[in-house]
């Protein structure tokens, strides 16, 4: 059907609905995702994708490190160019990359929208939890040590288990080559708010950009320096590519060379779609 999802109308309901990479945070979006789940039947699944705020940071500080090294007065194709100079040599340290670098570049960098398409696991929750439970994920991130004769009601409530312990591997979303132990508390909660501070700080950093062509980045840079921080001892392979990634970001005269030439940062690519099935519970709100 050739139409907006806002404008579709339907008496069906599906077995199986699949929505990816598409719906963000905005409060639209999230709206929409409720009219997904209404189109599922009971017993049915619905597969969508979140995106841990762990796992988007790289590519966060690469859509800034972009809007550094551009001229807003160049062509789109003279960007396309320059940034494929520039982060080519990035792209090319993932041997399992199918899409082409161009289209990535279009996608991630270039895509005014970008950082919009963050949505986390607890904005589905909040949204569908009421009346679907969590199947499994991909990647798998959770352990249940839980008696079986107690998952019943109430108490077999699996979004909470995967919410507790998607929290818990905040390393392990942060660059897909890397498994790490479970994140303690005490470093769970500093990571956690640079993490979202790294988002918020960027959206109005960009929107700063496009409205005023603003370029002073130096409030994100500290934040990742802070990411650098937390990191040092439980992740030092990480840790050195965040402080590059500061550097970069704090420098005034930056150009594409800088960031093509990046040794630590450049390998850096987070586990940032992950995939979520849900079922819908017979006898739970509809």
């Amino acid at each position: 059907h050739e139409v907006k999802l806002e404008n579709y109308q339907t008496e069906s309901k599906f077995d199986v609905v699949i929505c990816e990479n598409w719906l963000g945070h905005q409060q639209h979006e999230l709206k929409l995702m409720e009219k997904v789940g209404d189109l599922v039947s009971h017993n049915g699944t619905v597969v969508l994708t979140f995106t841990p705020i762990s796992g988007f940071s790289p590519n966060i500080i690469r859509k800034l490190l972009a809007n550094k090294i551009i001229k807003t007065q160049d062509t789109f194709e003279q960007k396309t160019d320059l940034l494929l100079n520039a982060f080519s040599p990035h792209l090319e340290t993932m041997h399992g990359m199918t899409r082409s670098h161009k289209d990535w570049v279009h996608d991630c960098l270039l895509n005014p929208h970008y950082l919009n398409v963050y949505l986390s696991l607890e904005n589905i929750i909040e949204i569908l939890g009421h009346k679907m439970q969590i199947m499994s994920t991909c990647p798998r991130f959770t352990s249940d040590w839980r008696w079986f004769k107690g998952l019943f009601g109430e108490q077999k409530d699996f979004n909470k288990n995967h919410l507790k312990t998607l929290d818990q591997n905040i390393l392990n979303f942060i660059d897909y080559r890397y498994e790490f132990s479970l994140c303690t508390e005490s470093l769970l909660k500093p990571l956690n708010k640079s993490f979202n501070e790294l988002l918020e700080k960027s959206l109005i950093a960009e929107k700063k950009m496009q409205v005023e062509g603003n370029l002073d980045f130096s409030d994100v840079a500290k934040i990742v320096f802070n990411i650098h921080q937390h990191l040092m001892q439980k992740a030092p392979e990480l840790s050195h590519g965040f402080l590059e990634a500061s550097n970069l970001l704090a420098k005034n005269d930056l150009v594409w060379r800088d960031v093509a030439a990046m040794k630590s940062f450049n390998q850096i690519f987070g586990r940032e779609t992950v995939y979520v099935s849900l079922n819908k519970q017979v006898g739970m709100k509809t």
